[in-house]
């Protein structure tokens, strides 16, 4: 047996206990998360009907998986089937340079391979015209800009939150 099927049992043995509420985590103490965060937990729908778990696993298709891409997949898929939900293969097609047609295809057939089924495959790159448009709504609003320094130049400025 080789060692990603092994590493695939272990996973498997895993046992994630059932809880059957949503529950809130500590106060902060003030700014941004001062109402604490809530996790959801399974069995729980916070209190709406319409509510549907939703996951992704989000793979760069630049190479083939390894065990750390197992154990999302894993947690992914198995979270949305014990909540009664979905999950997704989105593809983070966003790095042409790196990608090929083969890694999408033997990603995918590994996916399948472990046995999983995704409710849908999407591509980052499906959503750039969106994400375009949003992007101009923010410039023109003056809540973003466009940079214009030459390719690598900010690498030359050292940066105050960096050691």
């Amino acid at each position: 047996m080789n060692s990603f099927k092994k590493i695939f049992k272990l996973l498997h043995r895993i046992h994630i206990p059932k809880r059957k509420y949503c529950e809130k985590t500590i106060n902060l103490n003030g700014g941004k998360f001062s109402d604490g965060f809530f996790f959801h937990k399974p069995g729980r729908n916070f209190e709406n009907p319409n509510y549907l778990v939703r996951t992704r696993f989000p793979p760069e298709p630049n190479g083939l998986l390894h065990v750390g891409h197992a154990k999302a997949i894993n947690l992914n898929f198995n979270y949305a089937r014990d909540n009664d939900g979905v999950c997704f293969l989105r593809y983070d097609d966003t790095n042409p340079t790196s990608e090929e047609d083969s890694f999408v295809r033997g990603i995918q057939e590994m996916v399948e391979w472990l046995g999983f089924k995704p409710l849908k495959i999407t591509y980052a790159s499906d959503y750039f015209p969106q994400l375009y448009e949003m992007a101009e709504k923010l410039i023109d609003k003056d809540l973003a800009y466009v940079c214009h320094e030459p390719l690598g130049a900010a690498k030359d400025r050292s940066s105050p939150w960096r050691a």
